[in-house]
């Protein structure tokens, strides 16, 4: 039995390339989920006794050599520990391979609906909005091809004094994570 090596020679060369291709994917799907995010900016658009609207951006930051598409998101929104609002969207977000992108979550909620938790808050609302704490906790799910990165987790903390403080003038190329 005679070795042909060109028959070897294509084995490894396609071996290789498998091998290497493998790589880089995990590599990216890994980079994929090193993903980073900051809060950008807050508005309050509407504040009353019986509504408050409100608006978070965040900065995403792809790290990975592949562009993202964020396909959904969902998140439940926390004034002083009380769940008060789900909040879904799907708003497809587009971030460049090696860059960044923002996302914006709108939120309302009904402050009497929080009374039930102390009657303090609603003295708070007008007088003392650093007390007033809201956490958003939540997911989103983003993808490339057919490479699916699922609920990526999102966790924030503020208060309503920050959202209602002057909205910034930092452009989002320069918030950085």
């Amino acid at each position: 039995m005679q070795l042909n090596w060109k028959r070897i020679g294509i084995g490894a060369a396609i071996l290789g390339v498998v091998g290497f291709t493998s790589w880089y994917l995990l590599r990216q799907f890994k980079m994929l989920s090193d993903y980073c995010y900051k809060f950008w900016k807050g508005k309050v658009t509407h504040l009353g006794i019986k509504r408050v609207d409100f608006s978070l951006w965040f900065v995403i930051t792809n790290k990975s050599d592949i562009d993202i598409e964020i396909t959904s998101q969902y998140y439940k929104i926390y004034v002083n520990n009380s769940m008060i609002s789900n909040v879904g969207s799907s708003d497809y977000i587009h971030l460049p391979a090696k860059g960044s992108g923002t996302f914006k979550i709108d939120a309302t909620f009904n402050p009497l609906q929080i009374i039930q938790v102390s009657l303090q808050n609603i003295s708070d609302l007008i007088a003392n909005r650093e007390n007033i704490k809201i956490d958003i906790e939540g997911y989103a799910n983003a993808g490339s091809g057919g490479i699916m990165v699922k609920r990526i987790p999102i966790k924030y903390s503020t208060n309503l004094e920050e959202l209602t403080e002057d909205e910034t003038d930092i452009p989002a190329s320069e918030v950085t994570c």
